[in-house]
């Protein structure tokens, strides 16, 4: 993507860039409500304030040759330039502030921990909630030797089973090194009771499942707790996905999380409610004219329960009918992966 600049002061245009030989300009949408779908039900997100969204639009050759001839294509200079100020090496200039950097990496964060929930309450069969210590030092504490470890176990288990479906993510010991925590599903783990060492008897978790030891991880300790059929998914990803907003050590540009490509995914759509033309408002009028409250109607349609009180402008809503045909019939705006 290349940005243009302008021939009589050098400065960039802002919201205007070249892609591939087609100039584009760059508006923005706005939006106060995400909407999850699954088999399982519905999660609606409620912010709010609205939130604006960018959208790109290929400007037309004539609107090209009459407006912007002024205008030349050029690469952003990257590299950070230095000078000498009291003796001190200091920037001389920089497109890139510290500011910036930070509020990236809160973005990249906010980003993976959706796209985390929209894997693990995809319709996805879990079986197995695993947490894997490497007994390796060096593996311990290098987080490549742990994924790569970690993948080889996958490819392993994969043989045997080829459909298998895995999402995991990392956390640190407080005293150095890290270990990891996964779903998986489609897949059959060789298990063994774990045992107390002290007492000899079989070991249950705080919500009385019991807990095994993973025969097929050869790599240090293992404990497993199969997952029963009737189990509330969300309070399974709920107790997982912690370790994603506090406790994941993932630095900048790195991954928070992994998984298999074989993920289903949340199905999740953008809605104004407050824009009488969003299809799913028009759906929700009464008599097809005439302002609601969309979003008053949204609930009472389908069926949805306040869950959690609002939160950093958000307040979250679920209920547990499959509404899933229902909104790949609207022309809904989809959130693309």
């Amino acid at each position: 993507m290349n940005n243009l600049f302008s021939k009589m002061d050098g400065l960039k245009i802002s919201g205007v860039y070249e892609k591939d030989g087609i100039i584009y300009s760059k508006d923005y949408e706005y939006y106060d409500t995400v909407i999850n779908v699954s088999n399982d039900g519905l999660e609606v997100l409620k912010y709010s304030k609205p939130f604006k969204v960018a959208k790109s639009y290929a400007m037309d050759d004539d609107f090209v040759s009459d407006c912007r001839t002024n205008y030349v294509f050029s690469e952003a200079l990257t590299a950070q330039k230095w000078k000498l100020e009291d003796g001190v090496v200091v920037p001389a200039s920089s497109q890139t502030r510290i500011a910036d950097l930070i509020h990236s990496r809160k973005v990249s964060g906010r980003r993976a921990i959706g796209r985390f929930y929209d894997y693990a309450l995809g319709d996805n069969r879990w079986q197995y909630f695993c947490t894997w210590t490497f007994a390796d030092n060096k593996v311990r504490n290098d987080k490549d030797l742990l994924y790569d470890t970690y993948n080889k176990f996958i490819k392993v288990l994969r043989k045997d089973n080829p459909d298998m479906k895995a999402l995991a993510t990392y956390e640190e010991f407080e005293k150095g090194g890290y270990h990891m925590h996964a779903l998986l599903g489609d897949c059959i783990l060789r298990l063994q009771p774990a045992i107390n060492p002290k007492t000899g008897d079989f070991i249950y978790s705080e919500f009385d499942n019991q807990i095994f030891n993973c025969i097929d991880w050869q790599y240090g300790f293992s404990t497993v707790v199969c997952i029963m059929p009737t189990a509330e998914k969300q309070q399974i990803v709920n107790y997982l996905s912690k370790y994603l907003t506090k406790k994941c050590p993932a630095p900048y540009r790195c991954k928070h999380f992994f998984h298999t490509q074989n993920l289903d995914c949340r199905d999740s759509y953008m809605l104004n409610t407050k824009n009488d033309n969003d299809p799913l408002v028009r759906m929700l009028r009464k008599n097809g004219n005439g302002s609601i409250d969309a979003f008053s109607e949204l609930c009472k349609a389908f069926d949805l329960q306040q869950v959690k009180d609002t939160k950093n402008g958000v307040t979250v809503y679920r209920s547990k009918i499959n509404v899933r045909d229902t909104f790949s019939t609207l022309n809904c705006v989809a959130i693309k992966s």
